[in-house]
Parts: structure tokens; sequence; C-alpha cells
């Protein structure tokens, strides 16, 4: 969700709203460079200028948000708010920035109140499902799903999220359906790539999950998931070599991951390669697998 610059100037002294809506936009340029810090100080600069105009406030709240800095980005939102109750779009980033912080009561809350005042936002809709999904619940998460799909049916990360939750409840040929539709609607989308791939190894078709994972790493070479689903494909052919080959990978770009150094552990001991297994699995536990 991307921040969204006021159209209309606060109606005060004419020097007033000029340097206000000047600093704001500044900071909206500065904020697109990613340039942080100095947007900040061009929205404080807004503020300083017109206290009232709830803009800068929700703009520096989503540069703050961009910072990591979850709390000051929800007291910025919460003065928008303050100011202008029926702001729809500091309700969602605020939804956002509670989100963030795993309190997802209350970012459902949050995207309650945008869709209260705005019941066609569509990206409203979609964050409110994906907090509802954190939570398992999986039903109520489509429901959101579907509502910000018939609002916007291009909204390809509603299809995408649609995907994964239908395979997480095991519908396996709805939940491609829905990932087809995101790649029809974005061919570079990776992640709805690698969501298919997923559904076609549990269906075991392991070729077309190969096939699927490929594109999603040319789209991504730097995606250690991909990587390892591959291997897992791999791996279930008994391409033991070429499953150890994607493992290494995955490796290379996260070598925390733990399930990659299983699953490496497991093809060496395919392999005969026992020691080398035993050292795998051992770097496995340290950073967390349970397999």
């Amino acid at each position: 969700m991307v921040i969204l610059a006021a159209l209309v100037m606060p109606v005060v002294g004419q020097g007033t709203v000029l340097s206000s809506y000047s600093w704001n936009n500044k900071g909206l340029a500065l904020s697109d460079q990613g340039k942080y810090d100095e947007a900040i100080q061009a929205f404080d600069e807004a503020i300083r200028h017109y206290p009232k105009w709830t803009w800068p406030w929700n703009n520096k709240g989503w540069a703050l948000y961009n910072q990591g800095k979850c709390d000051e980005a929800i007291q910025a939102y919460d003065e928008a708010i303050r100011l202008d109750p029926a702001n729809a779009l500091a309700w969602n980033n605020k939804g956002l920035a509670l989100y963030d912080q795993g309190k997802y009561d209350e970012a459902i809350q949050a995207y309650d109140e945008v869709i209260r005042f705005d019941p066609e936002y569509a990206y409203a809709w979609y964050n409110k499902g994906i907090a509802l999904g954190d939570q398992g619940k999986l039903d109520e998460s489509i429901v959101c799903f579907d509502e910000a799909i018939l609002l916007d049916p291009k909204l390809v990360n509603a299809w995408n999220s649609k995907g994964k939750v239908l395979g997480m409840q095991y519908k396996l040929n709805e939940s491609i359906v829905c990932f087809d539709e995101a790649i029809r609607l974005d061919p570079m989308f990776a992640d709805a790539r690698n969501g298919k791939g997923v559904l076609l190894y549990l269906q075991g078709k392991y070729d077309e999950a190969i096939q699927a994972y490929d594109v999603a790493i040319r789209i991504d070479p730097e995606s250690a998931l991909h990587w390892k689903n591959k291997g897992d494909s791999l791996f279930m052919q008994g391409k033991y070599d070429g499953a150890l080959v994607c493992f290494d990978e995955a490796i290379g770009l996260d070598p925390e991951y733990a399930e990659a150094w299983g699953n490496k552990g497991v093809a060496l001991e395919a392999l005969g390669r026992t020691p080398e297994a035993t050292e795998a699995y051992a770097k496995a536990r340290e950073f967390g697998w349970t397999g």
C-alpha cells in the first residue's frame, strides 16, 4: 500500500497552505527515494506550518513504518485519525503497522474501520484476510480475499493469497486456479509460480512442479525458498545429486535455513555420504530443525 498525497490543500491562510503543501510534497518525493529521515523532517515542517492537516501526519507515519519504527508510525497515524476519523488510508496504514507487530486482533479492528468508512477499499479487505489467515481463521480469510477480488479483480496479491489459504485447506485444484489467475495477471509474480509448484508437488506432479520452480527462480534467483522447493521435487524423483545442488544454492542464499540443511542431510544420506549427512543434520538442528 503506497502513501497518497493529498489532492486538496487545507483552507487556511494562503502562505500557511503553500508552505505546508510544499513541505508535504517534498516529503513524498524524498520518501519515494527511500530517504526517510529527510522525508520525516519535511513532513515535520509541513506539520509545523499547519498541525491540523491530516496528510503530513499520515505520510510521516508511512516513512517511520518503512524504517521499522512501528510504534512511532502508529502514533503518527493516530494523530491523523484524531484530526480526521474517516481517514481510511490512515486506518489501513495503522493496521499494517499493528500487523507487523503481531497484533492481529488490533490490526483487524483497524481494517474494519477502513471498511466502515470505505467498504469498497479492496486493499483493506485483502489486508484483513491476511491477518485472519495468520490467526488460522481460514474460511473467514477466504471471504475477505473474495471481497477484495470482487472489488478489484486484478488484485493479484488477493488471488495469490487465496491460493495459499486454499492450499492449506488441501483444496488443491481450487488453489491452482487462483495461482494461475495470479500468474495470468502478473507473469513475473515469482511467489505465485512457487505456490503453484508447491501444489503440483503435493499432487506428485514433480516434473511440472520443477518447471514452476524454474520460472520462479528465473524471476527471483535470490529466493532460497524456490531453490529448496525445487530440491524437494528432485529428491522425490530420486535425483539426489540435483537435489543437493539446489539445497546448497538455498543455503548459500540463507546460511541459517534449517529446512534446507535438514533436506541436504537427507540427500547426502541417500547418496551414502553419511559423515557429511551427519554434519548437515547438526547444522539443521543448530538452526531449529526438528525433522
